[in-house]
């Protein structure tokens, strides 16, 4: 048996502690050693003999247990009783509890370190793969390379060949075939003589080869992987690996035309499963039968593809009424049954197919909490949903009364796709602050440090030790936070429309979708009537709208200044073809919900009619609407404004003498508490984050392509400290160039500081999209906070601050980019703000006190002599 070092290598204990075990049994009642062992020897037979006893309520099973146990030997049948659930659920293919219980067995084996558990094959391995299978393809990678680490360091070679060729296949599903490639070929070196390993390597160089179109290597690693696969007669998983490789087989000869020998492998793979496995590996079945399906549908043998898919969702327990359950087959499954209907012109049961495809591919992405991964499956789900909005977009041009709700589905699907992971890590958020605990408070600590010398370093070899470090503290973290304990509820299109009735009383709702370079869509929602629109002339959308923003506002102020008019009539154009319906939309908030490019322009700034957008409407943006359907509590509390000022900056970058005028203009009505310069630390930046105060940050924001945007403190706040961050701000106002710019992220949008503090529960943030003008910042904030203190909305006071300058700006100082780069983005919500008492009342006051004081005095003192009379 292997030793205990790879686990330790693996995992820190002081994280270990962080799990709150529910499935751990609830009695405190002390119980004899032996008896607790026999019951523990009864449950892990229960497993291997009774299984569905175990998968029908896994922690009701687990709550038998009348203690938690003490000496060394019953500590480790616990941690075997805690391996064989997770292998009970994995064969069940309940995922998420699979993974669930080996971490658990993970957490036991790193807090008992019982003897005589093989770590790789009995956990490590199966975890790392259902990391693969959920999708969280960074979070198996790291836990692969980390196993791989350990083994070299153990010199225990024979166990290499299975890691890399676990570390292959994660990264040729991450689309990366070249890494793919080298991880096989270095397993391959270390192979003694060819086994059903070998093999396994052979198959993922032959996908990794099919994935780069070299069909004739693809063929060559898949024969041979076959010939060491199948010879024999292959039992237990070796059936499994072999269907694999026949699967492959298949394939590669549906994609070469050869539609009969594609289905003659598949169907040899699929009945080996079935004359081995009977009544269990539902999954793998699920995935050959949908596999046929795909070799039937290219085949044009739809009905045929539609049973098999039908098939696959019962595999998955998957009712008529019930269809999502997160994992990709299903998914793929769903998708397939839409294509298939659509062939077959059941449009109807072809558009609800699309649409719970796109449902049950958000579900599975909720399972996913790296965020490179979540990037990588948000990039990924795209094609899908261009494919089944181009479908539905021409139902809803031949509709004559189902248009309302085809357009609630465009807009439903296209919203779940946005901002996906920034709903997970507010909920990610909302869990830490429910369950936080002193070591995850070390761990964060460590890893705002780890990304501030991240951020300072130069040495390229110091670099790539940090960001190891960083990797490795990341994953312990991911492991012990326990977020497979929560429930994952499958999106509802009902609460979604409800929302969007209620939201568009009062307001008007936008959302654009950028498909391809071909076409975009916009969606408009006035007093709960939906409008779609699809344009196929992008000209101004994809070559006049860059140049726009470039010219007008990233480049400063001189375009508009030269020729006021060439800048009205550009931006009335671009209005007209973002929302071809704008006359209808008469509400005066605009609620906007970008894609891509979008994410740039200033809406506010544009053209209607004699004026600019903003002296009429009120705009606000969020990354999803998904966003505005989440519950948040509104306090009426009044609440202070801790401001962060630094005026004194070293070169490259200038000082901001417009700072302190800021902070001054602000305290001077409102209560502040003021952090200038040194006193500007980040303690006291993360003291500030979780207290109930409006945050306003006024000092510089560097957001270029070479590095992630970040505040200039005293220390530099990355956007990945503000990952392990909390906060209680319900809102944050970034005085700051660029706050709102970055890098934008296909079906994410633009990585910038504001998102950093949306994702950490704020409500609203106010940033700024370019470099703002010192003169002019301090009058908007000022106005900005009178305002606020009005109306107690900060969409409404934003925008009143905008007008307010516009009516008394000179003519030059109405160029947008003056006023036009703050914008509001983040849900609706009301802050009470607590005002500066004058000096004048405190005095009135303080002679009022005094002379009550000295009147209660004369008072007693008279009352006093008249008992002594």
């Amino acid at each position: 048996m292997r030793s205990l070092l790879i686990i330790s290598v693996v995992f820190f204990s002081t994280l270990s502690g962080c799990r709150n075990d529910n499935a751990a049994p609830q009695k405190t009642t002390n119980v004899p050693d032996s008896i607790l062992r026999q019951q523990l020897k009864a449950m892990i037979d229960t497993t291997y003999d009774f299984p569905s006893k175990v998968t029908s309520d896994p922690d009701a099973f687990m709550q038998q247990l009348p203690s938690m146990p003490v000496n060394p030997e019953n500590q480790r049948f616990y941690t075997l009783l805690l391996i064989n659930m997770g292998f009970c659920l994995k064969d069940a293919g309940q995922v998420l509890g699979s993974i669930r219980y080996f971490e658990k067995a993970l957490d036991a084996q790193q807090q008992y370190h019982p003897q005589n558990i093989d770590v790789y094959n009995y956990i490590t391995k199966p975890l790392g793969n259902l990391y693969t299978r959920t999708g969280d393809f960074a979070k198996a990678i790291s836990l692969q390379e980390m196993s791989i680490k350990s083994a070299l360091a153990e010199k225990d070679l024979a166990i290499l060949p299975s890691l890399y060729n676990n570390l292959a296949i994660t990264f040729q599903q991450t689309g990366q075939s070249d890494s793919a490639l080298h991880a096989c070929r270095q397993g391959l070196a270390l192979q003694q003589k060819p086994d059903a390993v070998t093999g396994l390597l052979y198959t993922n160089i032959s996908r990794s080869y099919r994935d780069q179109q070299q069909t004739d290597s693809a063929g060559l690693y898949n024969a041979k992987a076959l010939l060491i696969l199948q010879k024999g007669n292959p039992t237990g998983d070796s059936v499994i690996w072999a269907s694999a490789a026949l699967e492959l087989k298949s394939r590669l000869a549906a994609e070469a035309g050869h539609y009969n020998a594609a289905e003659t492998s598949i169907q040899q793979a699929i009945t080996q499963l079935e004359h081995h496995f009977p009544e269990s590996k539902q999954r793998e079945k699920a995935k050959l039968y949908e596999a046929r399906a795909a070799v039937r549908r290219q085949n044009h043998h739809y009905a045929d593809a539609e049973k098999d898919y039908q098939h696959v969702l019962q595999l998955f327990g998957v009712q008529q009424r019930n269809r999502r359950i997160p994992d990709n087959t299903v998914t793929d499954a769903l998708h397939g049954l839409a294509a298939c209907y659509r062939a077959q012109g059941n449009t109807d049961t072809a558009v609800d197919c699309y649409v719970q495809a796109v449902e049950n591919d958000y579900l599975v992405q909720q399972l996913i909490v790296s965020k490179e991964s979540n990037y990588y499956n948000s990039q990924h789900a795209r094609s899908l949903l261009y494919e089944a909005l181009n479908f539905l977009w021409g139902e809803y041009e031949n509709a004559s009364n189902d248009r309302p709700s085809l357009a609630l589905k465009m807009l439903w699907i296209t919203e779940l796709s946005k901002g996906r992971q920034l709903l997970l890590e507010i909920d990610r958020t909302r869990h830490w602050q429910r369950d936080s605990s002193d070591n995850q408070q070390a761990a964060f600590a460590r890893l705002r440090y780890l990304y501030e010398e991240i951020a300072l370093e130069k040495d390229s070899a110091q670099l790539r030790s940090l960001k190891e470090q960083v990797k490795d503290i990341a994953l312990q973290f991911q492991l012990s936070e326990n977020y497979f304990d929560k429930q994952f509820s499958a999106p509802k299109i009902d609460r979604f429309q409800s929302a969007l009735e209620k939201s568009s009383g009062n307001n008007d709702l936008i959302s654009w979708l950028m498909a391809d370079s071909s076409r975009f869509y916009s969606f408009t929602c006035h007093k709960g009537k939906l409008t779609a629109c699809r344009s196929g002339d992008t000209v101004v959308v994809k070559q006049q709208l860059p140049a726009f923003i470039q010219t007008y506002f990233r480049q400063g102020p001189a375009a508009y200044d030269n020729d006021p008019a060439a800048y009205r009539a550009t931006a009335a154009r671009i209005l007209t073809s973002l929302i071809p319906d704008v006359s209808r939309l008469s509400a005066g908030n605009w609620i906007i919900s970008p894609d891509a490019l979008l994410y740039g322009l200033p809406v506010d700034a544009l053209i209607s009619g004699n004026d600019f957008i903003a002296a009429k409407k009120n705009c606000s943006y969020t990354y999803t609407f998904l966003l505005n359907t989440l519950d948040y509590t509104d306090s009426k509390d009044k609440a202070g404004i801790t401001i962060f000022s630094k005026t004194k900056h070293t070169r490259p970058l200038p000082d901001l003498p417009y700072a302190s005028d800021e902070q001054r203009k602000i305290s001077r009505h409102f209560c502040t508490s003021v952090k200038e310069n040194d006193q500007a630390t980040e303690i006291a930046f993360l003291e500030a984050m979780n207290t109930p105060a409006v945050l306003h940050i006024a000092t510089h924001a560097v957001a270029d392509s070479g590095q992630q945007p970040y505040l200039v403190l005293s220390q530099p706040i990355t956007l990945d400290k503000l990952q392990y961050t909390t906060t209680q701000c319900p809102l944050v106002f970034l005085s700051a160039c660029q706050t709102a710019s970055g890098k934008v992220i296909t079906a994410e949008g633009m990585e910038s500081l504001n998102k950093a503090f949306l994702s950490k529960g704020v409500k609203g943030v106010v940033a700024a999209q370019w470099q703002v003008d010192d003169a002019v910042m301090p009058q908007l904030s000022e106005a900005f906070y009178e305002e606020l203190y009005r109306t107690h909305n900060p969409i409404t006071a934003l925008a009143q601050a905008k007008r307010k300058f516009l009516q008394t700006a000179s003519l030059s100082r109405q160029n947008p980019w003056y006023w036009a780069p703050l914008n509001y983005t983040g849900v609706e919500t009301s802050i009470f703000i607590r005002p500066r008492q004058p000096v004048a009342v405190w005095v009135i006051s303080g002679i009022l006190i005094a002379g009550a004081l000295f009147l209660l005095i004369r008072f007693r003192a008279r009352a006093m002599t008249l008992r002594k009379k």
